[in-house]
């Protein structure tokens, strides 16, 4: 970004900050990730870029920027603040106060999280108390994820969708490990069918890093690819697909079949 080159860094957050405040949120962004190509820790650009991403729903994005923002500078309360919220908003009620409470502790006026701390706590205990309460036997059908696979199926409105997302989250804190990629790639699925494309891509990621051989999930994350412009990226994952053996059983020939027509239409 040349023409940034002569401002110096307090400028540039200037200028972010005041593009930020007008809703120029491109410009925002460019002049944020400026201030990052010189300094990579600077707490603010890190803050404000992981802040920006949040507002747009993008909360794995946001995540990992506020994640930063922390190492580069524990005692930067809005930091924990923001975090607080993504974790509040993904049913994550235990971590959410906790980084409620560490902004607190670092600023005790934060309007915001005074704001919400009662609701917080109470509801981290709640969840505390529930979790205590349910035993490997426990069937309840929030974390029972054929019931949860099965009501993501029904959902029909983007707000349907959105309570099915939060489900599946709430899954992956208190149900079963072994569950875990098909949590995950529910996950995907649904944020793919609202266009939260990134969001879905990560997803899929995610849940063939804990399962290399889950082949539906490489036949999703193809139709995502080719949908977002990548064939080449696309061919790759249904290639792989191909590659595990389970492909070949005979139970899976419905899904062999619509990842070769797939492939066939780039080869």
């Amino acid at each position: 970004m040349a023409k940034n080159t002569k401002l110096t860094t307090g400028a540039l957050i200037d200028k972010a900050l005041n593009n930020h405040a007008k809703g120029r949120k491109s410009q925002a962004m460019e002049f944020f990730k400026s201030v990052l190509e010189r300094e990579s820790n600077n707490v603010i650009a890190l803050y404000m870029i992981g802040a920006m991403h949040s507002e747009d729903g993008l909360y794995e994005d946001a995540l990992d920027y506020l994640n930063k923002a922390i190492d580069s500078n524990d005692k930067f309360a809005q930091s924990y603040q923001a975090r607080s919220i993504i974790y509040y908003k993904l049913g994550y009620y235990k971590l959410a106060f906790e980084d409620a409470e560490k902004a607190l502790r670092i600023d005790p006026q934060l309007e915001e999280t005074l704001k919400n701390y009662e609701t917080l706590r109470i509801l981290a205990e709640d969840n505390y108390l529930q979790k205590k309460k349910t035993t490997s036997s426990t069937t309840i059908s929030v974390l029972n994820i054929v019931d949860l696979i099965d009501q993501s199926n029904h959902a029909i409105t983007e707000k349907q969708k959105e309570h099915s997302i939060r489900s599946f989250q709430n899954f992956l804190i208190h149900g079963d490990k072994r569950q875990y990629h098909l949590a995950l790639f529910s996950i995907g699925v649904l944020y793919h069918k609202i266009n939260r494309n990134q969001d879905a891509e990560a997803y899929f990621r995610q849940a063939l890093l804990v399962k290399h051989d889950f082949f539906i999930c490489h036949l999703n994350l193809g139709l995502l690819l080719e949908h977002t412009n990548r064939a080449q990226e696309a061919v790759a994952q249904w290639e792989l697909a191909l590659k595990i053996p389970a492909i070949n059983l005979p139970e899976n020939g419905d899904d062999k079949l619509k990842i070769t027509t797939n492939l066939g239409r780039f080869l």
